[in-house]
C-alpha cells in the first residue's frame, strides 16, 4: 500500500480541504457565508457617538478622548476631523494643546441618536446623561 485511502471521493475531499491553492480565497477575495463573516465591534456611527458622549462627559483632550472612547490614535484623528468639519465639535486652544468642546449641533445630534436608541428599546442614558 503506497498511500492512505480515506475512502472519500474527490468532491468530498475538496469540501473538507476548502478552496484549492491559487483560488480566489488565497488572493483575499473569497467571501464566506454571511453568518461566518467577522463583523466590526462598533459601527462608524457608534464610534462617533462614543466620542461625542466622552466629550460631553468632560474629556476635552485628545488622549483622554482616545482612551475613554476606546479608539486607536489614527481612528480618533479621522473621526475628530470629520466631527470638526461637520460642526459637531469645536476646538479651543489650551496653551500648546487642543481642547475639544461639544457644539450645540453636536448635542442635538446626540439627543436625536438617543431618542432613536430608546425607540429601538435600548438604554440611551449614556448618551443623554445629565444636562
Amino acid at each position: 500500500m503506497t498511500g492512505y485511502d480515506s475512502g472519500l471521493g474527490a468532491q468530498e475531499m475538496s469540501a473538507i480541504q476548502g478552496p484549492a491553492y491559487g483560488s480566489d480565497f488565497d488572493r483575499g477575495t473569497w467571501v464566506s457565508e454571511p453568518s461566518r463573516r467577522v463583523q466590526a465591534r462598533r459601527s462608524h456611527l457608534e464610534m462617533v457617538m462614543d466620542i461625542l458622549a466622552v466629550v460631553k462627559a468632560g474629556s476635552e483632550k485628545p488622549t483622554q478622548i482616545m482612551y475613554k472612547a476606546n479608539l486607536s490614535w489614527v481612528a480618533l484623528q479621522m473621526h475628530l476631523k470629520q466631527l470638526l468639519e461637520r460642526g459637531l465639535l469645536r476646538w479651543a486652544p489650551d496653551g500648546e494643546r487642543k481642547r475639544y468642546e461639544l457644539t450645540v449641533r453636536g448635542a442635538a445630534v446626540m439627543y436625536a441618536y438617543a431618542k432613536i436608541v430608546e425607540e429601538m428599546g435600548e438604554d440611551a442614558s449614556t448618551f443623554l446623561g445629565s444636562g
